[in-house]
């Protein structure tokens, strides 16, 4: 955990190997993460690695972070309301949990080698490209993705690898207008589609048999 007053962490830059955990939260001068460029996590099967960037006021860089990328398990990043981009930071092929809320964050990009995850969370995201979603154009596994507050994003581009899904939850998102991306969907478990006011077609979903459950509302 770090509580740092310095516009880096150049002082761990010695700092070679990190076991099952990152968590930096409520700073108010740290601008980068630079300083942590020469740690290599430990190379473990019984532990997962876990990332809490939270509430890091003036943070814009994370890009020293590229070798975090291979055991990156758990990530969460909260609240941290100059950081715009996450170029540099990436993620294993197979995650459980990325959670990513209350920021400027414009595109998903760094989630280019994410192939399997359980659940994707993106919330209150105003920023977030028309487009947004490319980032995520290996994915071909999920189990839940919530997607709720994000402005900007008009389709689900990215989405095209995947064929089932345990859940899609879709509220609030004012520019969405079509759920292209969805085409090869066959499988869903549950489907929530809410307040999604701009939906002008959901001819995406053409190729869906098997539905669970389904929730509209306000469309």
């Amino acid at each position: 955990s770090s509580d740092v007053c310095s516009s880096d962490l150049e002082g761990l830059s010695s700092l070679t190997s990190i076991g099952v955990g990152l968590s930096v939260t409520n700073t108010s001068s740290l601008q980068s993460l630079r300083g942590l460029q020469n740690v290599t996590l430990e190379s473990s099967p019984d532990y997962d690695f876990s990332m809490l960037l939270l509430e890091n006021d003036v943070l814009t860089d994370v890009s020293n972070l590229q070798n975090f990328s291979e055991r990156t398990t758990n990530l969460t990043i909260t609240r941290n309301s100059s950081l715009s981009n996450l170029n540099g930071l990436a993620t294993s092929d197979i995650v459980d949990s990325i959670t990513i809320n209350d920021g400027p964050i414009e595109n998903l990009n760094f989630l280019s080698n994410l192939e399997q995850v359980d659940a994707i969370r993106l919330l209150n995201l105003p920023n977030l490209a028309p487009n947004g979603t490319e980032g995520l154009n290996n994915l071909l596994m999920a189990d839940w993705i919530i997607l709720n507050s994000v402005g900007g994003l008009q389709s689900l581009s990215g989405l095209q690898s995947l064929t089932s899904i345990g859940a899609l939850d879709i509220k609030n998102c004012p520019d969405l207008t079509s759920v292209d991306g969805l085409e090869n969907l066959s499988t869903i478990g549950l489907l929530v589609l809410y307040n999604l006011v701009n939906l002008e077609n959901i001819g995406a979903l053409a190729n869906l048999t098997t539905l669970g459950n389904i929730e509209l509302g306000n469309l």
